[in-house]
């Protein structure tokens, strides 16, 4: 059964599919849905990298020379409608 006005045909990879879209809309335009353009993309990605894989161990992260470790400064606690009287250079310990 032949559909000569359907001009675009949105499928998934299967051959069984494309044999379908030809037989029945030859005329049609056949592309692949966003899942499988996705699928597609996701797929060579990731025969790129386990070609490179070799490379990939040999990335060196740099670091700013500003680069410095985060600072964790205790901030002493205060009752609640108290001052507080604690020695500033004291600190708590972690709860």
């Amino acid at each position: 059964m032949s559909n000569p006005g359907v001009q675009l045909i949105s499928r998934d990879r299967s051959g069984d599919d494309a044999t379908g879209a030809s037989k029945g809309a030859p005329e049609a335009v056949q592309v692949a849905d966003r899942f499988h353009v996705q699928k597609n993309l996701s797929e060579a990605v990731e025969r790129i990298f386990h070609r490179r894989r070799h490379l990939l161990h040999q990335i060196v992260v740099a670091r700013p020379a500003s680069y410095s470790a985060p600072v964790s400064v205790p901030i002493p606690r205060e009752d609640a409608g108290s001052e507080s009287t604690a020695d500033p250079q004291q600190t708590d310990a972690p709860v």
